[in-house]
Protein backbone atom coordinates (compact mmCIF):
# COMPACT_ATOMS: atom_id res chain seq x y z
CA UNK A 1 0.00 0.00 0.00
CA UNK A 2 2.76 2.46 0.91
CA UNK A 3 4.40 1.92 -2.48
CA UNK A 4 1.12 2.70 -4.22
CA UNK A 5 0.87 5.93 -2.20
CA UNK A 6 4.42 6.91 -3.12
CA UNK A 7 3.78 6.10 -6.77
CA UNK A 8 0.71 8.35 -6.71
CA UNK A 9 2.89 11.18 -5.44
CA UNK A 10 5.39 10.75 -8.25
CA UNK A 11 2.65 10.41 -10.87
CA UNK A 12 1.53 14.00 -10.33
CA UNK A 13 4.79 15.84 -9.58
CA UNK A 14 4.36 18.17 -12.57
CA UNK A 15 1.41 20.08 -11.03
CA UNK A 16 2.11 23.69 -10.04
CA UNK A 17 -0.25 26.53 -9.12
CA UNK A 18 0.00 29.67 -11.23
CA UNK A 19 -2.00 31.88 -8.89
CA UNK A 20 -0.34 34.83 -7.21
CA UNK A 21 -1.99 34.53 -3.81
CA UNK A 22 -1.24 30.79 -3.39
CA UNK A 23 -4.82 30.23 -2.20
CA UNK A 24 -5.17 26.80 -0.65
CA UNK A 25 -1.46 26.02 -0.85
CA UNK A 26 0.56 24.96 2.16
CA UNK A 27 3.01 27.64 3.32
CA UNK A 28 6.25 27.70 5.29
CA UNK A 29 5.57 29.08 8.77
CA UNK A 30 7.55 32.31 9.24
CA UNK A 31 10.65 31.81 11.36
CA UNK A 32 10.86 28.06 10.65
CA UNK A 33 14.26 26.46 11.12
CA UNK A 34 15.79 23.03 10.79
CA UNK A 35 15.58 20.42 12.22
CA UNK A 36 11.77 20.88 12.43
CA UNK A 37 10.49 23.50 9.97
CA UNK A 38 6.73 23.99 10.12
CA UNK A 39 4.17 24.22 7.31
CA UNK A 40 0.73 25.83 7.49
CA UNK A 41 -1.72 23.52 5.72
CA UNK A 42 -4.25 25.87 4.14
CA UNK A 43 -6.82 24.10 2.01
CA UNK A 44 -5.59 20.65 3.04
CA UNK A 45 -7.51 20.12 6.26
CA UNK A 46 -9.49 16.96 5.38
CA UNK A 47 -8.06 14.11 7.45
CA UNK A 48 -9.10 11.39 5.03
CA UNK A 49 -6.80 10.70 2.10
CA UNK A 50 -4.05 13.14 3.03
CA UNK A 51 -0.51 12.31 2.09
CA UNK A 52 2.65 14.38 2.57
CA UNK A 53 6.01 13.87 0.87
CA UNK A 54 9.14 16.02 1.11
CA UNK A 55 11.62 15.59 -1.73
CA UNK A 56 15.04 17.03 -2.44
CA UNK A 57 15.27 19.20 -5.58
CA UNK A 58 18.18 19.65 -7.95
CA UNK A 59 19.09 22.06 -10.73
CA UNK A 60 16.79 21.71 -13.70
CA UNK A 61 13.81 20.82 -11.51
CA UNK A 62 14.31 17.05 -11.35
CA UNK A 63 13.08 15.30 -8.23
CA UNK A 64 15.54 13.76 -5.87
CA UNK A 65 15.64 11.86 -2.63
CA UNK A 66 12.52 11.37 -0.53
CA UNK A 67 13.33 12.94 2.84
CA UNK A 68 10.05 12.19 4.62
CA UNK A 69 6.64 10.75 3.74
CA UNK A 70 3.41 10.53 5.74
CA UNK A 71 0.01 9.01 5.09
CA UNK A 72 -3.20 9.01 7.12
CA UNK A 73 -4.17 5.96 9.11
CA UNK A 74 -7.64 4.45 8.55
CA UNK A 75 -10.22 6.26 10.66
CA UNK A 76 -8.20 9.46 11.18
CA UNK A 77 -10.60 12.28 11.95
CA UNK A 78 -8.55 15.25 13.14
CA UNK A 79 -7.51 17.70 10.41
CA UNK A 80 -4.06 19.27 10.67
CA UNK A 81 -3.48 23.01 10.72
CA UNK A 82 0.30 22.76 10.95
CA UNK A 83 2.80 20.07 10.05
CA UNK A 84 6.27 19.99 11.66
CA UNK A 85 8.98 18.18 9.76
CA UNK A 86 9.94 14.90 11.42
CA UNK A 87 7.06 14.96 13.92
CA UNK A 88 4.45 12.38 12.93
CA UNK A 89 1.05 13.67 14.09
CA UNK A 90 -1.61 11.47 15.69
CA UNK A 91 -3.64 9.68 13.03
CA UNK A 92 -0.71 9.49 10.57
CA UNK A 93 2.10 7.06 9.86
CA UNK A 94 5.56 7.77 8.49
CA UNK A 95 5.90 5.74 5.31
CA UNK A 96 9.47 7.05 5.08
CA UNK A 97 11.28 8.23 8.26
CA UNK A 98 12.46 11.83 8.30
CA UNK A 99 16.04 12.39 7.16
CA UNK A 100 18.22 15.35 8.07
CA UNK A 101 17.59 18.46 5.96
CA UNK A 102 20.73 20.14 4.67
CA UNK A 103 21.08 23.51 2.91
CA UNK A 104 19.39 23.28 -0.47
CA UNK A 105 16.06 23.15 -2.29
CA UNK A 106 13.13 20.93 -1.39
CA UNK A 107 9.48 20.49 -2.24
CA UNK A 108 6.51 19.55 -0.10
CA UNK A 109 3.86 17.53 -1.94
CA UNK A 110 0.42 17.36 -0.35
CA UNK A 111 -2.39 15.16 -1.66
CA UNK A 112 -5.74 15.79 -0.02
CA UNK A 113 -9.20 14.85 -1.26
CA UNK A 114 -7.81 14.10 -4.69
CA UNK A 115 -6.12 17.51 -5.03
CA UNK A 116 -2.33 17.71 -5.36
CA UNK A 117 -0.51 20.78 -4.07
CA UNK A 118 3.22 21.52 -4.13
CA UNK A 119 5.27 24.21 -2.47
CA UNK A 120 8.99 24.68 -2.83
CA UNK A 121 11.25 25.74 0.00
CA UNK A 122 14.92 26.30 0.67
CA UNK A 123 17.00 25.46 3.71
CA UNK A 124 19.64 28.17 4.14
CA UNK A 125 23.16 27.53 5.51
CA UNK A 126 22.13 29.22 8.80
CA UNK A 127 19.26 26.71 9.23
CA UNK A 128 16.44 29.11 8.34
CA UNK A 129 13.75 27.89 5.97
CA UNK A 130 11.98 30.01 3.35
CA UNK A 131 9.61 29.51 0.45
CA UNK A 132 11.28 29.28 -2.90
CA UNK A 133 10.48 29.21 -6.60
CA UNK A 134 10.61 25.82 -8.35
CA UNK A 135 12.90 27.31 -10.97
CA UNK A 136 15.88 28.46 -8.86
Amino acid sequence: MKYVQLFATFAVLGFACGCDDHAGLPRVVAGSRVPHPAFLLRGTRRPDAIQFTILGRYRGGSSGTIYWALATLPGATTPLDTLRYGETPAGYTATRPAGALFPGRYQLDVISAGVHRIIYFRVQPDGSVSENSPFY
